[in-house]
């Protein structure tokens, strides 16, 4: 795997358009053609569905842009670096989410990180939950805001928890359930809904979904890869989501309602126990310093 192969499948994947990549990396079509398929081979996977009229990501190719993505940023993070020779040695601390959104609480914590740890660079990245274990196996990142996980084993990652989180119906305020103290599971049956793919739920959720897929029809349901992506479909009508109250998902025109009967889910932080430095546990102390108010 190159450099050159990854340009051009983050290229391929933003444009959904080989010619169109050929013309912005200023190679020829074929070319473009033999990086994506080299890469294929590599990875033993099949990236792109290429019709005569269309170009699409499979599943296996949304997972692996967002990791084709931080090995680029890393490339040209380490080449940027030696090539300023820095007056300083730049400490990273790479933080992990499930979602995009759940880095706003992260602002006044990194603030605090800066003060005492002048040279700390912080690095995100976007974990699914399906890649929680190998992340922390790998030992890849620093630490990972995430709900608690079962069957991640001990030995691989410590897990502390800041709080816990109930399980929302969110409705938009037109809704007929607006109104409703707690809403139980049997009355989503009739609902539409708006549902996460599975890579994105908790388990409390994902056991939830699949409660509800089993016995409604498909056309009842819509999957989203976000919790964004669920709030605007919910604002606009579209169903009932299904959430955990993350402080960050709060929206003006939305209701929030109890799943009546739904466990607490834990919220916290994963990370390696045995590489546990002074970052960190300053890191992990705000972070409980922060939800403890």
């Amino acid at each position: 795997m190159n450099t050159v192969q990854l340009t051009c499948f983050i290229t391929v994947a933003e444009t959904l358009n080989f010619l169109k990549t050929a013309e912005l990396l200023h190679i020829s079509q074929p070319a473009v053609t033999k990086q994506i398929k080299t890469l294929e081979d590599e990875l033993k996977v099949k990236l792109f569905h290429r019709t005569t009229r269309s170009v699409e990501l499979t599943t296996e190719g949304i997972i692996f842009l967002n990791d084709a993505k931080n090995i680029m940023n890393i490339t040209m993070q380490a080449e940027k670096r030696f090539a300023e020779h820095s007056e300083y040695d730049r400490q990273i601390f790479t933080i992990g989410t499930h979602e995009q959104s759940e880095l706003s609480f992260l602002s006044e914590i990194l603030h605090g990180m800066r003060l005492k740890f002048p040279n700390i660079n912080p690095v995100f990245r976007v974990v699914s939950f399906q890649h929680l274990y190998q992340y922390l196996r790998e030992e890849t990142i620093d630490a990972i805001i995430a709900f608690k996980k079962t069957g991640v084993q001990k030995q691989y990652g410590k897990f502390q928890e800041f709080t816990k989180i109930p399980v929302m119906c969110v409705v938009s305020k037109d809704h007929p359930f607006v109104h409703k103290e707690y809403i139980k599971e049997k009355e989503l049956i009739n609902q539409k809904l708006i549902l996460f793919e599975p890579q994105k739920c908790t388990d409390e959720i994902g056991m939830i979904q699949n409660r509800l897929i089993g016995i409604k029809p498909s056309k009842d349901i819509m999957f989203c890869d976000s919790f964004d992506a669920s709030l605007t479909l919910a604002t606009a009508g579209y169903g009932i989501a299904v959430l955990p109250k993350l402080p960050s998902l709060n929206r003006q025109f939305l209701r929030y309602i109890p799943l009546k009967g739904a466990e607490l889910l834990s919220y916290g932080v994963y990370y390696k126990s045995t590489v546990v430095n002074s970052m960190l546990k300053y890191f992990l102390r705000l972070c409980g310093e922060y939800y403890a108010e």
